[in-house]
């Protein structure tokens, strides 16, 4: 009897759903052609990275269009209001405080749905303002410190590192992790986002594909490599830290982990070919930031620059957005929390965007006879 993972099976269908089309939209989209480009609403990262704010593309994502003036100034105001966390999710943050951060993430989502007012783009807007407010608070109650009050006078960004630290900020981290959180806001139909929208196409709430989400965003697969690639490049750090020819050994390195066909942590993207253009970005401004002869852009340059020789491959975003973060002082187990805190604007209006046209998402099955004939007969427990 053939196994049901066998190839010939498997061919049946599209398995991982990677040219499979069943949602329409405008929020983003993923160019894995050429160079490789992502848009969002039509505007290039690029673009956008250089010249928006995370607020700016948070209305954009959810209005489908760039705000005037005033219209930026009151929405930014309005998250600004709404970051202040209840004393019921601050205090339940607490009890899980021992639990690993994005399960405490999870949690507290949970949470949200319970002061819950208005409608669903304002329950959106919600969503978006207290993220920033979780994710600090995570942190700080990990280590046992009060959780910081927000500052509505802040940017999201300049914010957050205001409550994790409880500190201003100075202003140039908090235009490094506005940006950040820029490139990381949406990206196409990956695996929470189709979650967040699966979710939603059932008819239930927005918190429970928020939830969801999240859950998605957890798994090793999807979030958390960027983790893996900065304790990579701190790995490497350290092994060579009294070499007179950092790069040289970086590629013995790599050649070594890949004669052993280990993973290069950072490298390769499922959709993005020829490279990743929020990976561009990320290097351009750690070249900037950091210079040439930092340890850790060595380090990581050489990896990018080798795999794209030797495998065709490039680095994509998690090669280099550890780097930023470690920059800017945010501990490694909140890597892919930042994610989360990013992509909460793409999350919020994909959910939205399938709610104004929504049809239950359910894709067929193919059952394999071959290794399972239908018509079993059954037979008593006592005869088995």
């Amino acid at each position: 009897m053939t196994h049901i993972f066998e190839k010939d099976h498997l061919d049946k269908v599209d398995h991982g759903l990677a040219d499979t089309k069943a949602i329409v939209t405008i929020k983003s989209k993923v160019d894995g052609s050429g160079k490789g480009a992502l848009y969002y609403e039509g505007y290039s990262i690029e673009e956008l990275a250089d010249k928006s704010t995370f607020e700016e593309i948070c209305f954009l994502l959810h209005n489908d269009r760039l705000p005037k003036d005033k219209e930026l100034v009151d929405f930014s105001a309005g998250l600004a209001n709404k970051r202040a966390l209840t004393k019921e999710t601050a205090g339940i943050l607490k009890q899980v405080s021992k639990d690993e951060p994005m399960a405490m993430l999870r949690t507290a989502v949970s949470t949200l749905s319970a002061s819950a007012q208005g409608d669903d783009e304002q329950k959106a807007m919600d969503l978006i303002s207290k993220f920033a407010s979780i994710v600090a608070a995570i942190y700080r109650t990990r280590q046992g410190l009060d959780i910081v009050d927000p500052d509505s006078s802040l940017s999201t960004a300049a914010d957050f590192l205001h409550m994790l630290k409880g500190e201003q900020p100075e202003e140039n981290d908090a235009m490094l992790l506005d940006a950040l959180m820029i490139i990381m806001a949406d990206h196409g139909m990956n695996a929470s986002t189709f979650t967040a929208r699966l979710v939603t196409s059932t008819d239930s709430d927005i918190y429970s594909a928020i939830t969801a989400a999240v859950s998605a965003l957890k798994g090793p697969l999807h979030g958390g490599a960027n983790e893996e690639a900065i304790k990579m490049i701190d790995v490497l750090d350290r092994k060579f830290k009294d070499s007179d020819d950092l790069k040289n050994d970086v590629e013995d390195w790599v050649k070594e982990q890949l004669s052993q066909k280990k993973k290069i942590m950072g490298i390769g993207h499922r959709v993005y070919k020829g490279g990743d253009p929020r990976a561009r970005i990320l290097r351009k401004r750690i070249n900037e930031l950091l210079g040439d002869d930092d340890r850790m852009f060595i380090i990581a340059d050489t990896i990018d620059m080798f795999m794209q020789k030797e495998k065709g491959l490039s680095a994509n975003c998690d090669l280099y957005s550890g780097i930023l973060y470690a920059r800017l002082g945010i501990p490694e187990e909140l890597f892919t929390l930042m994610f989360a805190m990013s992509r909460i604007a793409g999350w919020t209006a994909h959910v939205l965007e399938q709610k104004a046209n929504n049809k239950l998402i359910r894709p067929k099955g193919v059952y394999v006879e071959e290794v399972r004939p239908l018509g079993q007969k059954y037979v008593p427990i006592s005869n088995r």
